[in-house]
């Protein structure tokens, strides 16, 4: 858990899963390679650069460009914390505007007939204006992106398609 202004109380959160018809091999072959799958699975990504490059691995650099609302961009800076290969990714964000903290956590389980994929975010709103945007937006917008970027996924190695 992050530790906010308070202490170790409880941060906000936003929980997604999905279940790929896909063997957790396949799964993790596309997240151990984001240079190469990033932007097909969120396409709101414009630039990706992972510093260094390749497979993922703790102590990595992430720094992405996504379109946001209205045609206009944003930059987001994060590390890879933890990688337990097929099972864990963490990845903690540096501040902005809206978060103060954030911690993105992707967990991999077998399951019969496939992978099952959960993506928890926890975060701390940034100043008064934030925590009233977390309430009325950013747990929607959140919710939103994962989803999507799970259905990506899940067409993605649910296809042919991946190389």
């Amino acid at each position: 858990m992050l530790r906010n202004y308070y202490g170790w109380a409880e941060l906000p959160k936003v929980e997604v899963e999905i279940k790929l018809d896909a063997p957790l091999d396949k799964v993790w072959s596309v997240l151990e390679n984001p240079d190469e799958y990033i932007q097909r699975l969120d396409p709101r990504v414009l630039t990706y650069e992972l510093d260094p490059p390749g497979r993922i691995s703790v102590g990595q650099k992430v720094h992405t460009t996504v379109l946001v609302r209205g045609n206009r961009d944003a930059q987001s800076f994060s590390e890879v914390t933890e990688v337990v290969p097929k099972q864990k990714i963490v990845n903690t964000h540096t501040p902005n505007r809206l978060f103060a903290q954030s911690r993105e956590t992707l967990t991999l389980e077998p399951v019969q007939d496939g992978t099952l994929v959960r993506v928890l975010v926890d975060y701390e709103p940034n100043g008064l204006r934030a925590k009233i945007l977390s309430v009325l937006f950013a747990r929607r917008v959140l919710n939103k992106n994962m989803r999507i970027t799970l259905f990506n996924l899940k067409r993605l190695v649910e296809s042919d398609d991946l190389y």
